[in-house]
């Protein structure tokens, strides 16, 4: 397990930098004093918490008490997708060390909508990992950059007065002045969305490799495209079992590195017109039991402008009550794009 930062050592760089900022000073005002008492008490508070623990039984209630009073903020606070709803379905948002599937039949949206809220995590400072056994990773950086290229233009898209170039960047060429001008736009966004945002696109099909990343970017956030696609660490003799195996290898790398894991999944073909489609979900297995939050995405068969994408959430261990478990996006198809209705 990757080490946290150590606490103790934290508060001494920051008394040792006060220390420093006293000696450049006449005299301290109130405030900062009462900063620095502080400061010295968090330390004492913490060396005496830590020196309990070291005693302490790690399963026991009191461990687990101090532990969670250590990583309280880091570990519990709701990590917010961007997409509102269904941040409200899950409390906030995603948290570490927890698993989430999305589910639907082929060419529904599933990466489409993975792709944008790796983009909206990102734009929160979060180190994002998406993992494709799918996709090339050039695909991926193409609709990523592209999203950024059409959020940074909203009067435009509001107006949609914007050019997508999303077909002519996946076919690299561009004929007419019209596309031309809109690849220069492009270019500048992108230049501006790689040095602000940080993230990792992985082409592979190895959870083993997948782990590798994750252990070289602990803090991170992880998403799988998609689940039926992988190939866990164990030979398995049917698809059952390898989807099992998956999500047990899925289940140690969240453990052990208390990263989030968003995790596209495909449905049995009898699951496609059911209302209930928790037991559809492709060779389930552990599916129903190992995820905190199942969600399945589905299209209105009468919707012929393909507008809307709905979000059913079919299992969630945060629900508080909620009383939203379904709730849809509107989708513009020549952007890529989904947006809160």
């Amino acid at each position: 397990m990757i080490e946290d930062k150590n606490p103790i050592e934290e508060l001494e760089r920051r008394i040792k930098k006060m220390m420093e900022e006293k000696q450049t000073k006449e005299y301290w005002d109130d405030d900062i004093a009462l900063e620095d008492i502080e400061v010295m008490e968090d330390k004492d508070d913490m060396e005496e918490d830590m020196e309990i623990e070291e005693d302490l039984d790690p399963t026991s209630l009191k461990a687990i008490h101090l532990e969670c009073k250590r990583t309280e903020n880091e570990l519990y606070y709701p990590i917010p997708t961007g997409f509102r709803k269904l941040d409200d379905i899950l409390g906030g948002g995603l948290r570490k060390g927890n698993l989430y599937i999305f589910g639907g039949k082929p060419g529904i949206g599933k990466s489409t909508f993975c792709i944008q809220m790796m983009y909206q995590l990102m734009k929160q400072k979060n180190n994002v990992i998406y993992a494709t056994a799918e996709m090339k990773a050039r695909d991926i950086y193409f609709k990523l950059t592209h999203l950024a290229y059409v959020f940074n233009q909203r009067k435009e898209f509001e107006l949609n007065s914007i050019v997508p170039i999303l077909k002519e960047l996946m076919n690299r060429k561009f004929e007419d002045e019209k596309h031309k001008e809109a690849k220069k736009v492009y270019d500048e966004s992108t230049n501006n969305f790689i040095n602000e945002f940080k993230s990792n696109i992985v082409y592979t099909k190895k959870t083993e490799e997948v782990e590798d990343v994750v252990k070289k970017y602990p803090n991170s956030i992880l998403i799988i495209d998609y689940l039926q696609k992988m190939e866990p660490k164990k030979i398995c003799q049917s698809d059952k079992q390898k989807v099992d195996e998956i999500l047990e290898d899925l289940n140690e790398l969240k453990g052990t590195y208390d990263v989030p894991i968003i995790a596209i999944s495909s449905l049995n073909r009898s699951g496609y017109d059911r209302e209930d489609k928790l037991a559809f979900f492709k060779e389930s297995g552990g599916i129903e039991y190992d995820a905190t939050g199942v969600f399945s995405l589905t299209k209105d068969e009468e919707d012929l402008n393909n507008k809307k994408l709905k979000i059913k959430c079919e299992k969630n261990r945060f629900d508080f009550g909620n009383t939203i478990v379904e709730f849809e996006l509107k989708f513009y198809p020549k952007y890529e794009l989904l947006e809160d209705i």
